[in-house]
């Protein structure tokens, strides 16, 4: 009970306005575990959008706090203790990564409703073939090339042919058990 009161406790106080992640951790010492989780597109985000916790039980629940307390549905934690812990960039490839096994899943699932019977070779063609076709519809939709970085010196161009081949591989992976979303990178 005491533990629920304390959490209520530091839910009221966590949501004043102009509370900085320092000086929360300062007056909130005594206990052992804070966090602080922001939106996911503006992981700096002002303070007022940003939701902090803290815990004495664990990292964990310090970071549930945090999450319930952020303003925004796609928040995610930032920090933990001292420890700048988002990573973007890991965060858009877990987005890719669910996105394409969306994808999959809604091409397994038409060809399913369409009779073919899992694991049987027309099965695994029907799911390549409608994957394929809306991996060819992305990259057409997409057919732009994007510059990036041009203030570093550093320019990425991003050939939507070659990404859609690649899709389609590792998709294909995913599709007969090759691959994994663990080494989708690697397959």
């Amino acid at each position: 009970m005491k533990r629920i009161l304390g959490i209520i406790v530091v839910a009221f106080l966590l949501s004043s306005c102009g509370t900085t992640y320092e000086s929360f951790k300062s007056e909130y010492s005594n206990y052992t575990y804070h966090a602080k989780a922001c939106p996911a597109n503006d992981p700096e985000g002002a303070t007022h959008s940003c939701g902090l916790g803290a815990s004495v039980n664990s990292q964990n629940e310090a970071n549930n706090t945090a999450l319930g307390m952020c303003e925004y549905s796609n928040c995610v934690v930032v920090k933990e203790g001292n420890r700048y812990v988002f990573n973007k960039q890991t965060y858009q490839d877990n987005q890719n990564q669910a996105s394409m096994a969306s994808m999959i899943d809604k091409a397994k699932n038409t060809c399913r409703s369409l009779g073919f019977n899992e694991g049987t070779e027309k099965f695994t063609d029907c799911s390549l073939k409608l994957y394929s076709q809306e991996m060819e519809l992305a990259a057409k939709q997409n057919q732009q090339v994007v510059i990036q970085g041009q203030n570093s010196g550093t320019m990425t161009i991003y050939d939507p042919v070659r990404d859609s081949d690649n899709m389609m591989r590792r998709g294909m992976g995913l599709v007969n058990g090759t691959c994994t979303l663990a080494t989708y990178y690697s397959c």
